[in-house]
């Protein structure tokens, strides 16, 4: 079994507040992996206390990665909150070329992960980041270790549940709902 060398998740939320964009924050804890065997989540940012620091977190984090990122995300709220414009920013500002898989649906479906697989092994993604919310994440995490499975990961993962023996991408995750991820 493989591991993933480094994977990061921004623990934290950012949502919208009446006054301003503001971070909100979960107790301590790391990414769950769906699969077991696969923990080898870095946390970052605990506990910071605005969601710009979040942001700089992220993008010194991006430096530890290559320069082929897929950008995860769901119905397109994070582009209405601001959010997409600021984390696209700093994609572009370490220089990484952005991989778009819009469109994550709440409990996505296999047909969902099959078209992110395709996107991830097509660019040779080196990292998956995720922004958004539970379903999300755990969608980045599913294609994470199915984009280079010479099997069908459903029947692999899902129905023997076997552990991964291929190459694994690396996820981050900027969570913007509390207590998700």
């Amino acid at each position: 079994m493989k591991s993933i060398s480094r994977t990061v998740i921004v623990t934290g939320s950012i949502y919208q507040s009446p006054r301003r964009l503001r971070a909100k924050y979960t107790h301590r804890t790391k990414l769950r992996f769906m699969l077991k065997g696969i923990s080898p989540c870095r946390e970052l940012c605990r506990r910071s206390p605005e969601q710009e620091t979040l942001l700089r977190c992220l993008a010194g984090e991006l430096a530890h990665y290559g320069p082929r990122v897929q950008l995860i995300y769901g119905g397109g709220s994070i582009k209405k909150n601001g959010i997409y414009d600021q984390v696209v920013a700093i994609l572009k500002a370490a220089g990484k070329e952005v991989f778009e898989d819009p469109g994550v649906m709440p409990n996505p479906t296999v047909e969902k992960l099959y078209e992110g697989c395709k996107i991830a092994r097509e660019n040779d993604v080196d990292l998956l980041l995720s922004v958004g919310g539970g379903s999300c994440c755990d969608y980045a995490k599913a294609v994470s270790v199915s984009a280079w499975c010479e099997e069908d990961p459903w029947e692999k993962y899902y129905l023997r549940m076997e552990d991964p023996d291929n190459k694994l991408i690396p996820v981050g995750c900027v969570l913007t709902m509390v207590g998700t991820g």
